[in-house]
């Protein structure tokens, strides 16, 4: 039987928290203004703490943070075809370790799955198993592609920016964009449409061994 060589980010690539985020702070009357790779400022503007407080507290609505379209049907497929379990690493704070497995309970529908969670995006590669990986953060998949990861990209509005020098091209090569340079890299970036692009037969044929 074929195995499954993909772990899974949680946030942005299964579960669209972001929206649900964007919702619970203009209820109380903040605006959500995008920055890049997933950060953002607040209008009127709040301090880091009370943003934090904010976002743990929007964590725990988890009937309101909905699936990514075909979220669901790529994890049942994959599962199917290999019989592995998911494995998703996320870098939520473990303070929040009971509504994180809630969430994925709830995208992944009784698809068994393993997942680990670290302090920050930084540490993923210590925990990742498989060659290739999905996340929505630039930066993450930059620093994983340097590290020899293949690596897909969900195309976000806060990941794939319009002028190239602000953030980075396809890899191909052995190099990424990187800042208005070509830096040498073993892995490779996909930028995808959504998760159920991993089902395209070049993208299963990196994702299954």
């Amino acid at each position: 039987m074929p195995r499954l060589n993909i772990n899974f980010d949680l946030d942005g690539v299964l579960v669209n928290y972001l929206d649900h985020l964007k919702t619970f702070l203009a209820k109380r009357g903040i605006q959500h203004i995008p920055t890049g790779n997933w950060f953002f400022d607040t209008v009127p503007e709040i301090s880091n703490e009370k943003l934090f407080e904010y976002i743990n507290e929007a964590m725990r609505d988890v009937a309101q943070i909905f699936p990514m379209p075909g979220a669901h049907a790529v994890l049942r497929y994959l599962h199917d075809l290999t019989g592995d379990p998911i494995t998703i690493v996320t870098n939520r704070p473990i303070s929040n370790i009971d509504v994180t497995v809630r969430t994925i309970d709830y995208v992944t529908g009784g698809v068994p799955y393993l997942f680990a969670m670290v302090d920050s995006a930084k540490e993923k590669p210590r925990l990742i198993r498989t060659k290739c990986f999905i996340d929505d953060r630039r930066r993450t998949a930059i620093g994983l592609a340097k590290k020899g990861y293949t690596v897909f990209m969900p195309k976000m509005e806060y990941n794939t920016p319009i002028i190239p020098q602000e953030g980075f091209s396809i890899v191909n090569k052995g190099k990424v964009h990187q800042a208005g340079v070509w830096k040498r890299t073993d892995g490779q970036i996909h930028i995808i449409k959504d998760i159920r692009c991993l089902l395209k037969s070049d993208n299963l044929a990196l994702i299954i061994s």
